[in-house]
């Protein structure tokens, strides 16, 4: 499920197609895990990555509503889970523009550390998106804490990793 305009009333009707959709299945396999694209934590008003205190990616309650009160993706992960689907979240490697803008506190780092502290050079991809110098331990931490806000959906999230942005 690709682009901005994925919400959570439109998450459910796809991953029914995925299930039961009889092209999909390629000499009996079939589909098995219905991911959300990166675009998740981006706010339907302004554009604008939702974050929390530690400039990690938040659901937008208005596309998500299930998120509210902090808890995440875990109604829908339940749901798309009911089906007999693993389920996704695309995570974009490192982090952007905007995180370093607000310069959030690193969860976490000891000693304490700043976003900023941490931001390195554009991704050749994408120049919103900057890597993480995990060469500093504030940088490792950032990922551990981003992995620790998942651990609630550990029983329903699919990870698939590619060619990872540090510096």
């Amino acid at each position: 499920m690709m682009a901005m305009s994925v919400q959570k009333n439109r998450v459910r009707p796809v991953c029914n197609r995925t299930v039961n959709f009889p092209p999909l299945r390629v000499r009996g396999n079939r589909y098995d895990t219905c991911v959300i694209d990166y675009l998740w934590y981006q706010t339907s008003t302004t554009g604008e990555w939702l974050l929390d205190d530690y400039c990690r990616p938040q659901p937008d309650p208005e596309r998500w509503p299930s998120s509210r009160n902090g808890t995440g993706f875990r109604a829908v992960a339940a749901k798309v889970h009911a089906m007999g689907l693993k389920f996704g979240i695309h995570i974009m490697r490192g982090t952007s523009t905007f995180a370093a803008s607000q310069n959030c506190l690193i969860k976490g780092a000891q000693p304490e550390a700043r976003i900023r502290d941490v931001a390195a050079a554009p991704c050749s991809w994408s120049t919103y998106s900057l890597s993480v110098n995990v060469s500093k331990s504030a940088g490792v931490q950032f990922y551990r804490s981003i992995l620790e806000q998942y651990v609630p959906l550990r029983h329903y999230l699919c990870c698939c990793y590619t060619r990872p942005c540090f510096s």
